[in-house]
């Protein structure tokens, strides 16, 4: 049998040859997903409240949409993840990358839930099958399939240009009635600085505002899970400076109005992954 290869970061394709393919396909017990599908394999499956890796995967999927209007996604496979993990910030997310649509319109295939998320991963066809098709041990047919740039992980997952990142925040700002993406006043600037009271804390928060506080005036937030995601847009949209360490406080970053700046604060010895380059080609 020959050796498989990657198909996206968690999945490979591999191949089956058959001395007959015609009989072969005849034989078949198998449904075909007509038109056109999208793949979505989220890079960390072992994190799936990691937000902040969501761009990974919609970003590059925007820009590819934008390079093929012909291709008109019917519904988006989502591997490895539950339903609960798909919470509002995501799905706004997804809706802005999928479509002009204020609104998700395009439905999700998720796996059927089973006990082990290694058998999610590991073993799709054997152990945790596509909803709708639970037990029929059935072969699944996609017509057309888009995977885009989802081998590795990284920063350079991101847009193509920096065109289809303005144009993917001024979906996000149409979602929430924003008006155009402009500039904030160019005055001292509003400065947001997301804390962490569990994980990732900055141990010298205090100095850390009163540096800041030379600049501009601060703000000290935490959004947790019940969040608003429209307190999140409102609060990006306000923001010209975002101040936060290496965690999912930073997903709001492509909200960020044009001439905004991001500071990022990284453990010793982070392994970086090229994430300036995906900052870069938000930029205005």
């Amino acid at each position: 049998m020959q050796a498989s290869w990657k198909m996206s970061k968690n999945q490979q394709i591999q191949p089956l040859h058959v001395a007959n393919a015609s009989e072969f396909a005849a034989a078949l017990d198998a449904r075909v997903l007509s038109g056109d599908s999208v793949l979505m394999d989220f890079p960390y499956f072992l994190h799936p409240t990691a937000i902040g890796h969501w761009p990974e995967i919609l970003f590059p999927l925007f820009s590819a949409l934008r390079a093929l209007p012909d291709f008109r996604p019917r519904r988006a496979l989502l591997l490895s993840l539950k339903r609960a993990h798909v919470n509002a910030w995501t799905r706004h997310f997804m809706a802005a990358a999928l479509s002009d649509r204020p609104q998700l319109d395009v439905p999700v295939l998720f796996q059927a839930e089973v006990d082990s998320v290694w058998h999610q991963i590991r073993e799709l066809t054997m152990q945790s099958e596509l909803e709708g098709f639970d037990g029929t041990r059935q072969w699944v047919c996609i017509e057309r399939l888009l995977v885009t740039l989802d081998l590795d992980s990284g920063g350079k997952r991101t847009f193509y240009s920096q065109g289809d990142a303005h144009a993917f925040r001024q979906r996000l700002y149409d979602q929430f009635n924003l008006g155009p993406a402009s500039p904030l006043p160019r005055a001292r600037p509003a400065i947001t600085l997301h804390r962490k009271s569990t994980n990732r804390r900055i141990l010298n928060e205090d100095e850390l505002v009163a540096a800041l506080r030379t600049l501009g005036p601060v703000r000290v937030v935490e959004h947790v899970d019940s969040t608003p995601v429209t307190e999140q847009v409102r609060l990006a949209a306000e923001t010209s400076l975002l101040v936060g360490v290496h965690t999912s406080a930073l997903a709001i970053a492509p909200m960020l109005r044009p001439g905004s700046a991001v500071l990022e604060l990284l453990q010793r010895n982070w392994r970086y992954e090229h994430l300036d380059e995906s900052f870069k080609v938000r930029g205005a």
